[in-house]
């Protein structure tokens, strides 16, 4: 007897799960999504363009950082191997050049030279300086979709709530729906 009842009280709280999906509310909001992804399709040569030259950074930087870190000269120029080094490889010194370049900054791979602090701090600056560019174009999309938008509108005011900026072919206002003139 406890146990069915128990079973039936578990049914419906999942049934109380259903709640979450008060999320679709948000349905409204969808024009703003429409816009963005929008401007991001619009931008999308130049993200392209700027991705390619992050790619190159990372593997410039990560082949220098390997070379730097990784292999240590003699004066009799004898190539050494420094096997106190982190950087194992070069796809791990894009890791590290990566992981430094978007700031998040781990620590499991850290340059021990001089030389290589100095890679890495100019790589740190040069990621704080790209890490702004891609919004900057998605940025100038959005301002050309909104100033296209708002030369398609004619400044004629509505005679009963007094709003002003109608769509060129709008026949009737679109805040309290009177006949517009």
């Amino acid at each position: 007897m406890i146990g069915s009842s128990s079973r039936s009280l578990l049914t419906l709280r999942s049934i109380r799960l259903l709640r979450v999906f008060r999320v679709l509310k948000l349905w409204r909001m969808m024009n703003e999504a429409d816009e963005l992804s929008y401007a991001i399709w619009s931008a999308r040569n130049k993200i392209v363009v700027f991705l390619a030259v992050v790619l190159v950074a990372v593997t410039i930087s990560g082949a220098l950082m390997y070379h730097v870190e990784t292999l240590l000269f003699n004066v009799d120029d004898v190539t050494h191997v420094n096997p106190d080094s982190h950087f194992t490889s070069i796809p791990q010194s894009m890791y590290w050049a990566i992981v430094t370049m978007t700031t998040v900054g781990y620590g499991d791979v850290v340059p021990k030279t001089s030389i290589g602090k100095v890679i890495s701090a100019v790589l740190i600056l040069l990621g704080y300086s790209l890490i702004i560019v891609p919004s900057g174009f998605v940025s100038a999309e959005l301002v050309g979709l909104r100033s296209d938008e708002s030369q398609s509108r004619e400044q004629h005011p509505c005679s009963v709530c007094e709003v002003t900026s109608h769509l060129k072919d709008a026949k009737y206002c679109y805040r309290c729906g009177n006949l517009l003139q």
